[in-house]
């Protein structure tokens, strides 16, 4: 199946590992990379992902806010939450937000490719991590 990515992260080497493990799938690619949530947006315009794994920590738009917006600009879009926020509450809004997935990032290893076959299957996913 092949899975077009977009990565939003404002770390250069969380985009760098994350590339890194997405890329190790047959017919995954990520399409584009972008260090903040403006860039991201027009990276998604432009290059339509199947999936945006994005931060909720970026500057200049937030990833909440750019769920938001790619919900309503790329609806076919399907975003995965990537970030180090562990609480009920933080994944409460990210999923209010338009999130479909919600993976802390201590579990990257062992849980972005199942997260990203559920998000493409239209189905949630949270992250193991998440504080009960």
């Amino acid at each position: 199946m092949q899975i077009r990515i977009l990565v939003a992260d404002d770390y250069p080497a969380v985009r760098r590992g994350v590339r890194a493990v997405l890329e190790s799938q047959a017919g995954w690619s990520v399409v584009a990379e972008a260090e903040n949530g403006q860039e991201a947006l027009q990276r998604a315009r432009d290059h339509t992902p199947d999936v945006a794994v994005i931060d909720i920590s970026m500057p200049l738009m937030n990833g909440l806010e750019l769920a938001r917006q790619l919900r309503t600009v790329l609806p076919q879009t399907e975003i995965l939450i990537l970030t180090q926020h562990t609480s009920r509450g933080m994944l409460e809004q990210a999923l209010k937000a338009g999130a479909r997935g919600y993976l802390v990032k201590s579990a990257v290893a062992s849980e972005l490719i199942p997260a990203v076959e559920a998000v493409m299957q239209h189905q949630a996913f949270v992250s193991s991590d998440i504080e009960t």
